[in-house]
């Protein structure tokens, strides 16, 4: 005796909808691309900069990126959409534009999927 082949055309045949169910559970995997810099004066300032691409769509389904900044005191304000960052200081002012020369300069490679 044969088996009968699964209908997939037939929406009510219980093993086309266990297939369909575990399809749907495969989880989504993000590249994401990471850029360390670092600059030194009389402080020592690293910075990382994170992202998972391009993905077409606004702030609620499209990529992300971070801006991570460290050993230099910033301070830093946000109202209504625009962002302020300060810091005080001749080197710590050098290291905080070299580092974001440095990001810029990377021209943001990034790899679509």
């Amino acid at each position: 005796m044969t088996k009968n082949p699964i209908n997939k055309t037939n929406p009510n045949n219980k093993e086309n909808k266990m297939n369909k169910t575990i399809q749907s559970k495969q989880p989504s995997v993000d590249v994401i691309q990471s850029f360390n810099f670092k600059a030194e004066d009389a402080v020592i300032g690293l910075a990382t900069f994170s992202t998972n691409g391009k993905k077409g769509g606004d702030s609620g389904h499209g990529g992300w990126s971070q801006l991570v900044l460290e050993g230099i005191d910033l301070q830093v304000t946000q109202e209504r959409g625009k962002t302020t960052i300060s810091t005080q200081g001749d080197a710590e002012s050098r290291v905080l534009l070299a580092l974001l020369q440095a990001v810029g300069a990377q021209g943001l490679p990034i790899v679509c999927r």
